[in-house]
C-alpha cells in the first residue's frame, strides 16, 4: 500500500516531487457567448417604450446585449419578452401582447 501511494504520488508531481509545467490545453481559456442571447420573460426584457406603435428597443436586454456585442461582436439579440407573461402563459402559451394584436420585439410563434 505504501509502495502505490508512493508511485502514485511520484507520477502525479513528476519525478523528485517536481512540479511538472501545466499542459497549454488543459489551462482554461476565456470562452465567450456564443451566437445569440436569448431574453425571456415580462415586461423587463421586453420595455415598455414604445415609438410610433412599435416596441422601441429600450430594456435592459439591448444595455446588456451592446456590452456582449464588445466581447462577441456578431451575437444575435433575440428578445421573446412578453409584457404581462406569467408561468401559466409562458408555459401554456398567449402571450397577452400577441394576443391584443401588440407588436413584440422579436415575434415568434407556437405554444
Amino acid at each position: 500500500m505504501i509502495v502505490v501511494m508512493a508511485m502514485l504520488l511520484v507520477s502525479a508531481t513528476g519525478p523528485a516531487g517536481s512540479v511538472a509545467a501545466a499542459d497549454p490545453e488543459s489551462v482554461p481559456q476565456f470562452n465567450p457567448p456564443k451566437s445569440y442571447y436569448l431574453a425571456l420573460g415580462d415586461s423587463i426584457p421586453h420595455g415598455n417604450a414604445w415609438a410610433n406603435g412599435v416596441a422601441a428597443k429600450a430594456s435592459f436586454v439591448y444595455v446588456f446585449a451592446e456590452k456582449r456585442q464588445q466581447i462577441r461582436p456578431n451575437i444575435r439579440v433575440v428578445n421573446y419578452g412578453c409584457s404581462g407573461e406569467s408561468t401559466a402563459t409562458f408555459i401554456s402559451g398567449g402571450c397577452p401582447m400577441q394576443l391584443l394584436g401588440l407588436p413584440l420585439q422579436d415575434p415568434f410563434e407556437g405554444a
